[in-house]
């Protein structure tokens, strides 16, 4: 019962249980494809669509607005997936701005180490006065693809950099979330196939395509 009551899937249904003064129940069960401490959001996509599921299926008549206010009481991640869609961003989850990106394919490389956010965070040397959102364009966040978290996962797995070094033979490999995933980004899906095929038998690779609107979006 402890590794369920950890969990956010289960966090998310209880709380929409109490929010909207429901009785009802339900069975979850996951089948986990994105791997945990990989800075993909895996754990709060599931908490995301299990509330949107759920108010669907209890009934309950939450709007998207206080959706997005019970994803938020999860995590900062959550209300981003309830929304379902590419987006901008900002704040502490709460502003998200949708912004068109192009069809793009991804070559994802799990390292075999894990990289607790807590732990990235406490690392990360940030001075907020080098940076002001305000100059900083959604056209260049696609196309500059940087990640400052990086630095902090260098300093505390070394071992990262090998994976970087190599990655970046194929083209500008860039850290995922707080790591420790290190993805490529590609136009040419077949060229992703190839790269993912050469890299496939040192690492756990994964083949992704970018996605403009999750099926179980809210509007």
């Amino acid at each position: 019962a402890w590794f369920y009551q950890k969990d956010l899937a289960y966090k998310a249904a209880i709380l929409l249980q109490e929010y909207g003064g429901c009785t009802k129940g339900a069975n979850i069960k996951i089948k986990k494809v994105i791997p945990s401490g990989a800075g993909m959001g895996g754990g709060s996509s599931n908490a995301a669509t299990v509330l949107i599921i759920l108010n669907h299926l209890w009934e309950t008549g939450l709007t998207t607005n206080e959706l997005l206010k019970l994803g938020a009481q999860l995590g900062a991640d959550v209300p981003f997936f309830i929304r379902g869609q590419n987006s901008l961003v900002e704040g502490i989850g709460e502003i998200i701005t949708p912004i068109e990106i192009p069809q793009l394919y991804f070559v994802i490389v799990k390292p075999d180490f894990h990289a607790p956010t807590k732990d990235v965070f406490t690392a990360l040397e940030f001075d907020s006065e080098q940076y002001n959102a305000e100059n900083i364009s959604s056209e260049q966040l696609i196309t500059e693809k940087n990640n400052d978290l990086e630095v902090a996962v260098r300093k505390l797995y070394p071992q990262i950099n090998d994976v970087f070094s190599e990655l970046n033979q194929y083209g500008k490999a860039v850290m995922t979330g707080s790591g420790s995933s290190i993805y490529l980004s590609f136009t040419d899906k077949n060229l992703a196939k190839d790269v993912a095929n050469i890299l496939s038998p040192r690492y756990n690779t994964f083949l992704a395509a970018s996605l403009a609107v999750s099926p179980v979006a809210c509007d």
